[in-house]
């Protein structure tokens, strides 16, 4: 397990995954609730969980949320995006907005990464950046970085798992649902989802789209 020890000008990129709507219309990441494949929960929520504690642990750092409307944009209300969830919900958990930023445009996890490394290129991110995803997520992340176009430009970035963070900042309130999870069936059949990604991209055959500006 890493041990994260973040700096004032360190910056939390939180990549977005899936929303889910309640029973009242509430939009909200989910955790626990399975988004509709045949691969089990993702656990999104974890992600939000997770930057909620590094702030805690340190108030000076700033966060972006990123995520557009992506496959939900015919469901999700008009302007409501899966930052803007995300961004609502570290609100929930004590974050003050002013330490949030949103990057509403992208539809998929590369646009997710191309924004981020026109953030950084334009100087508008500034700073040491962590990107925060599932630690099932973060092979795949990785792997798109490498050989996407962005490669040089987020070639210094650092990586956490939100698992790794709330077993470390939240031990007695997430050990126990995190290996529960890890040892899940179904958790494992999205590990193999996301090796099958990996191949594609290794191999060449995953299409990097740029998303029009």
């Amino acid at each position: 397990m890493n041990n994260f020890e973040l700096k004032s000008n360190n910056v939390i990129w939180i990549l977005g995954g899936g929303l889910i709507m309640s029973e009242n219309g509430h939009w909200h990441t989910t955790l626990g609730e399975n988004e509709g494949d045949n691969f089990g929960p993702t656990n999104d929520k974890l992600r939000v969980l997770a930057a909620a504690a590094l702030w805690d642990v340190n108030s000076q750092i700033t966060i972006y949320t990123s995520g557009g409307r992506g496959q939900l944009d015919k469901v999700l209300p008009r302007g409501l995006t899966i930052a803007k969830v995300m961004k609502r919900e570290l609100v929930d958990r004590g974050v003050p907005e002013y330490v949030i930023f949103e990057e509403n445009n992208s539809g998929s996890t590369f646009e997710q990464l191309y924004f981020l490394s026109e953030f950084i290129k334009s100087g508008k991110i500034k700073g040491s950046v962590f990107i925060l995803s599932n630690d099932w997520h973060l092979p795949r992340v990785k792997a798109m970085i490498q050989y996407s176009p962005i490669k040089n430009i987020l070639s210094g970035v650092n990586y956490m798992g939100a698992e790794d963070v709330l077993i470390q900042y939240k031990t007695n309130e997430w050990k126990d649902f995190i290996a529960k999870m890890r040892t899940n069936k179904s958790f494992q059949l999205r590990e193999e989802l996301e090796q099958r990604g990996i191949a594609q991209i290794r191999l060449g055959t995953y299409k990097f789209t740029i998303p029009s500006k």
